[in-house]
């Protein structure tokens, strides 16, 4: 059965808008403009990619090196019945009915509120909770709080907690406030009016971090199956800058790498499993991106296991794509957003099978873009 892939990045400010008439702003247009040809890298063949005025002398230059196996197409064709948006909300439902979607082949109403409830930050409590009650090799951080009244977050900083406040349903990255590097009246003021829009902020206790990772799985018919890793790395503490682009293999041995024993993620990755089927039940169906950290407590490294969870398509997912059907095996690569593309050197790349073996390649077209993919071997 053809798929048609959508890349709607601004789908997480369309679930927090709550609207399907939703109008995103400028900068999250220019991002899904610019990236509207990246899921020519992790569709299969016979798929299709909906992305209008698209690139095609880029398309037969990078595609001819690599071997694309989707076609892409400015209408939804008429036979198509499954879609794969980066995200599911009310938003891109409506946009897909208008480029020829039929609705039958769409989630209802009742299946997108399940997704967005869990699409808000509420779930990584849910999930912390479900994985208490499993028996693990590490002790896990305080639980987040979900929080009301501004004056419980002004009474932990008065009293030396360091915290994140995180809006509950915010852009990836994004809708997050570090009580160590932000004034107390910022915090106050941001936080009250996420509170009198969402109903509430979510609070947790700043952790020593390591190093980011997180585990990737398909869900569907309420059952978690395990895909595998993703190494990504931030500016800051939240602001997702890349991927790592490596095998499961030594993605595992690279997060073994910050001081945790190598079967703690086999004991982490089977009770996240359990802890996400508990939590979703049969009410979702697609990929899931379930964010983790390494982190110092008390001069011992542990895991946090369910810092957040992403209920759609996921930069590490398509970086691990990229890593089993485009990096040549043994080599280690990364995959990370340029801004003003036009302005880096132009991109030169050894390929060999369909594989790059060196140097780097635009994974979207660079010309005239505020931002564009880039795949590189470093040096």
């Amino acid at each position: 059965m053809n798929r048609v892939f959508v890349f709607n990045p601004e789908n997480d400010l369309a679930l927090a808008a709550g609207s399907p008439h939703f109008t995103p702003p400028a900068a999250a247009l220019h991002l899904a403009s610019a990236g509207a040809l990246l899921p020519l890298w992790y569709a299969g063949y016979g798929d299709f990619v909906l992305a209008r005025d698209a690139d095609i002398s880029w398309i037969d230059k990078v595609g001819g090196m690599f071997g694309f196996g989707a076609c892409v197409v400015s209408d939804v064709p008429v036979d198509a019945v499954d879609f794969r948006p980066w995200g599911w909300s009310g938003y891109i439902r409506r946009k897909l009915m208008l480029s020829g979607a039929p609705d039958c082949c769409l989630p209802d109403d009742e299946r997108l509120e399940y997704i967005r409830k869990y699409s808000h930050r509420y779930t990584s409590v849910l999930m912390h909770r479900a994985v208490s009650r499993l028996t693990l090799p590490y002790p896990l951080p305080p639980e987040p709080l979900m929080v009301r009244d501004v004056a419980v977050i002004v009474d932990l900083i008065e009293r030396g907690v360091c915290l994140f406040v995180k809006s509950p349903l915010s852009g990836s990255g994004r809708g997050i406030l570090d009580s160590c590097s932000a004034p107390l009246r910022q915090i106050v003021r941001l936080a009250s009016g996420v509170i009198k829009r969402q109903g509430a902020v979510l609070v947790e206790r700043r952790l020593n971090k390591i190093s980011d990772f997180a585990m990737l799985y398909d869900y569907y018919g309420g059952h978690a199956r395990f895909v595998g890793y993703s190494s990504f790395f931030n500016a800051g503490y939240s602001t997702y800058s890349g991927n790592m682009l490596m095998s499961d293999e030594m993605l595992r041995s690279h997060i073994v790498s910050s001081g945790i024993p190598a079967e703690w993620l086999d004991v982490t990755r089977d009770a996240v499993s359990c802890a996400l089927e508990s939590v979703f039940g049969d009410r979702y169906d697609g990929p899931l991106g379930v964010d983790m950290m390494v982190y110092d407590r008390n001069g011992t490294p542990c895991i946090a296991p369910c810092v957040e969870v992403n209920v759609r398509m996921t930069m590490g997912r398509v970086a691990h794509t990229l890593a089993s059907r485009y990096i040549a095996p043994g080599l280690k690569g990364v995959l990370r957003i340029v801004h003003n593309p036009s302005g880096v050197l132009s991109d030169a790349c050894d390929v060999v099978g369909n594989r790059l073996v060196g140097g780097s390649v635009f994974l979207t077209p660079p010309d005239n873009n505020d931002f564009a993919f880039l795949m590189e071997i470093p040096k």
